[in-house]
Parts: structure tokens; sequence; C-alpha cells
């Protein structure tokens, strides 16, 4: 084998290669772009829970405020079994007993 026909056959495999590393490329930069899409898409929804979860807040709120009530301290609903600010009652936790860190009017 000369080398002329060894160089040949290095440029035949580099082409190759370079063929197969462009494909490799477009393929990853096809699931970039999926991965891309589907961030975005969560992105919006946690948008969309954000503001709905703050919009919420602001009507309990209002509705305390309707009330009467200035909303408690963090601090005054963190055992709820040692007394609740006035007219606020405990909500119940899904194992039994009084959820801390939570009241509402009663109904």
């Amino acid at each position: 084998e000369t080398e002329r026909q060894r160089a040949e056959q290095l440029a035949g495999e580099v082409t190759e290669l370079e063929a197969a590393a462009a494909a490799a490329t477009e393929e990853l930069d096809a699931a970039v772009a999926a991965v891309d899409r589907e961030l975005t898409r969560l992105q919006d929804a946690q948008l969309r829970v954000n503001e709905e979860t703050a919009a919420s807040w602001r009507a309990y709120l209002a509705d305390l405020s309707s009330a009467g009530l200035t909303p408690p301290p963090a601090s005054a609903l963190r055992d709820p079994g040692s007394g609740l600010p006035e007219r606020l009652v405990p909500v119940g936790a899904a194992a039994g007993g009084a959820q801390r860190g939570a009241a509402q009017l009663p109904r």
C-alpha cells in the first residue's frame, strides 16, 4: 500500500466520521430543542399556578379583612392545639388533629 492510497483511505474515513458527527449533532440539536420546548411549557404552567395561588391568597386575605380579622403572624399558628387567635378554628390534618400553620374561619 502506498502513501497515496493510505492518504485516500484516511480521507475517506475522515469524511465518514465528519458525516456521522454532523448527523449526531443534528439529533442532539433536535433533542435539546424538544427539551427546551418542554421546559418552556412547564415554566409557563408554573407561572399560571403561581398566579392562581397568589390570587387565591389575596382572596383569602380579603375574606379575613371583610370578617374584621387581621391575619395572625405565622408564629401564632405553629401550635393550633395551644390556642389560635380569636374567631379562628383549626384546619383538620390528614393524619387527624390540627394542621400546623393553618387556621380558618368557622363555616
